[in-house]
């Protein structure tokens, strides 16, 4: 939509009064009712445009949280899934150190009887 402005200015528009006072309220009419629907188109068009971009903005929003909800649970998942291994890592490695610490091997061990 495009539309020319013209600067009247002050005595431009007297001079032109008398002249105008026959015909103008045709083309005033005519003019005002152009504006108007230009108005209502532009204000139709805006609202039109603010709505899709609030849809986009909580579609955005939306899948943002769903994002950011599943790859904290995959960062808390790994998380506790390392310390798992490592825990039981742990264990194993002090199982075979306690073996191999052991004073005596199984094969010599002896027993013997009280009151013998």
């Amino acid at each position: 939509m495009s539309s020319a402005i013209k600067v009247v200015k002050r005595k431009d528009w007297e001079a032109s009064a008398p002249s105008r006072a026959a015909g103008a309220s045709s083309v005033e009419e005519c003019g005002t009712a152009e504006f108007v629907r230009g108005v209502k188109t532009w204000v139709a068009e805006s609202r039109g445009s603010r709505q899709a971009e609030a849809k986009l903005a909580v579609q955005f929003i939306r899948g943002l949280d769903v994002r950011n909800g599943l790859d904290h649970s995959t960062q808390v998942a790994k998380s506790y899934l390392t310390t798992l291994l490592v825990v039981g890592l742990i264990i194993l490695s002090a199982h075979g150190a306690t073996r191999a610490q052991s004073s005596t091997p199984s094969t010599e061990i002896t027993y013997s009887r009280s009151g013998d």
